[in-house]
């Protein structure tokens, strides 16, 4: 998603709601640091990237920037990449993938970043249709649901790209969600950064370096 566009919306948000709460809660011990096979070289968004069906592959890819290795899923088409720092986990019902940050002394909490898939069945949708209804199911699982910003824009390549950021509470933690939501070939595809209030702000940068690395294929 290399666009000027796509830089300004990274202060930068799919409900996956209390499954993804939950894994970011605690130590995490079902987390992943796997290797595996290198994977092509980072593209635009909207790119295509054909490579051979199989499993999820993490590798440290000499085309990858320095400090982060890549992710690559070809059975859902998304190729993105992630600090070598942080953990991931395949374990969140929902979610493709997400990555964690380390935990900290005293956090119960783990920032972190998924990215989910919905195969939309053949059912023709609008970006804008699937965005009110996400933004609809919200509410009725998140306490105390605020819409901070919305906003629209389109990748060089021509995919629509919707970015909402909005706050809430899930038990006793208080939080603020900042999604990317895109329809490509018939699947929804949103990428969920997720984080307490008072530490949002720590991994927007970082976030925006993987953003800036997201393929879908």
């Amino acid at each position: 998603m290399k666009t000027s566009k796509a830089k300004q919306v990274l202060k930068w948000s799919l409900p996956l709601g209390l499954a993804l709460l939950l894994a970011a809660c605690g130590s995490g011990s079902n987390d992943k640091r796997d290797g595996a096979t290198p994977s092509g070289s980072s593209s635009p968004i909207a790119s295509a990237s054909s490579g051979p069906s199989g499993s999820p592959s993490q590798s440290a890819d000499p085309g990858a920037n320095a400090g982060f290795e890549m992710f690559t899923d070809d059975a859902s088409g998304v190729e993105i990449q992630y600090p070598q720092d942080w953990a991931l986990s395949h374990d969140v019902p929902g979610a493709i993938i997400t990555f964690m940050t380390a935990l900290e002394d005293g956090d119960k909490f783990r920032d972190n970043v998924s990215i989910s898939m919905q195969d939309l069945g053949g059912e023709e949708m609008e970006l804008a249709q699937y965005v009110e209804v996400t933004e609809q199911q919200l509410q009725e699982i998140i306490t105390d649901f605020t819409l901070l910003s919305e906003e629209q824009f389109a990748t060089d390549d021509g995919l629509d790209i919707q970015v909402i950021k909005y706050t809430g509470k899930q038990g006793d933690f208080s939080l603020t969600w900042q999604q990317l939501l895109s329809i490509k070939n018939g699947k929804a595809y949103v990428l969920t950064y997720l984080a307490e209030d008072d530490s949002f702000d720590k991994y927007v940068e970082t976030v925006g370096q993987m953003v800036e690395t997201l393929v879908i294929y």
